[in-house]
């Protein structure tokens, strides 16, 4: 079976791959414009952090989203985790470095939000459909993508809930 975009998405929207914002504080500042957001982020300490490596990398998810593609590089590039090489390959892709975006996603390895979209779901393929144009289904599944991997590293950066 070929696969394309629209199989994936709609079965994102048949398995509910949809984000509920763990924080309000992280949905408002993706709300924010691009400056305002940033200075926020500098100076945000959140009250109880289990992994300091994915407490940074919800920083980076957020300088990402706003365009901070040089601060989100610097924090992805030093983690050496999963989810290190998940935010640094959406980081290239977003960048149009398509090879190097796939590099990373190879580094991923299993990743519980990979596993969300299906024993059949190929990062790298999915790669490849962005490199050849975006489209409206493109778009939508890598925003999919972009929540799902925040709300996963926020669960990761601060615990359980109590």
């Amino acid at each position: 079976m070929r696969w394309t975009v629209s199989f994936f998405l709609q079965s994102a929207v048949t398995n509910g791959l949809s984000w509920e914002p763990v924080n309000a504080r992280i949905k408002s500042l993706l709300a924010m414009d691009a400056a305002t957001a940033k200075a926020e982020l500098d100076r945000l300490t959140p009250a109880k952090i289990v992994s300091p490596d994915d407490a940074a990398l919800v920083k980076a998810g957020v300088y990402l989203h706003h365009g901070y593609l040089a601060e989100c590089h610097r924090i992805a590039q030093r983690v050496e985790s999963a989810n290190g090489a998940y935010w640094h390959a959406l980081l290239h892709r977003v960048e149009g470095d398509f090879e190097n975006a796939k590099h990373w996603y190879r580094r991923v390895g299993a990743h519980p939000v990979l596993a969300r979209f299906g024993s059949d779901w190929d990062p790298c393929w999915f790669v490849d459909q962005c490199a050849a144009g975006g489209s409206a289904e493109t778009d939508q599944l890598q925003q999919t993508e972009f929540d799902l991997l925040l709300a996963h590293t926020i669960a990761v950066a601060t615990g359980p809930a109590p």
